[in-house]
């Protein structure tokens, strides 16, 4: 135990809370979890295994593997089951997620595979099991709304209705028309202009 208000002696400057045999204080259990530690490695590896020089590169697991890997990180084998992450910890990540999702391109990736795992059933399933209830209020609010404008649009937001890899959440399919609520918490402004191109391409009127 640090009575001695020691710092990581491997370069995060948090708190050391263990020290090892060979002397040194560490502010994790392993001296692999430590930010300092877990940057490093992982600026030394970046660009090295890409494509061909990936040992993995066309290799696919099997369907029995991709099980025994599930299993294997259930509940308590679970590396993160029940972590309570620090306030640092839990900022940090936040602004490497931020950071990253502001590359253009990447974001680009996301949203073809995205559309792409949205045709398929099996993962269709998986994804809409694993979600929040729906309606959410918004949606509950514009329910009500076009209700007493006597307006036929039909709520299909609860996954009801696929159009080409994406969930419109309002259908009027007698005139072809959808709406869509844009919440600014999980939609950027670009997603807007995305997804009005996107079902202007299905002949759907926005």
């Amino acid at each position: 135990m640090n009575t001695l208000n020691k710092l990581c002696d491997y370069g995060c400057e948090q708190e050391a809370l263990y020290q090892f045999k060979n002397g040194r204080w560490c502010c994790s259990e392993s001296s692999n979890s430590c930010n300092a530690v877990c940057e490093k490695r992982s600026k030394s590896l970046k660009g090295t295994r890409i494509g061909k020089d990936n040992p993995f590169y066309g290799m696919k697991h099997t369907e029995e593997h991709k099980e025994k890997l599930k299993i294997n990180m259930l509940g308590s084998k679970n590396p993160c089951y029940r972590k309570n992450y620090t306030k640092e910890e839990r900022e940090l990540m936040s602004k490497l997620v931020s950071a990253a999702w502001e590359d253009k391109n990447l974001r680009t990736e996301a949203r073809k595979r995205g559309m792409k795992n949205f045709q398929d059933e099996r993962y269709l399933e998986k994804f809409i099991k694993g979600c929040c209830d729906k309606p959410n209020k918004h949606e509950k609010f514009l329910i009500g709304y076009l209700s007493r404008l006597n307006l036929s649009f039909k709520y299909i937001g609860n996954f009801k209705k696929w159009i080409g890899g994406k969930n419109p959440d309002f259908i009027d399919e007698k005139n072809r028309k959808i709406v869509e609520y844009f919440g600014r918490y999980w939609h950027p402004p670009e997603d807007e202009i995305d997804r009005i191109s996107h079902f202007k391409n299905m002949v759907i009127k926005l």
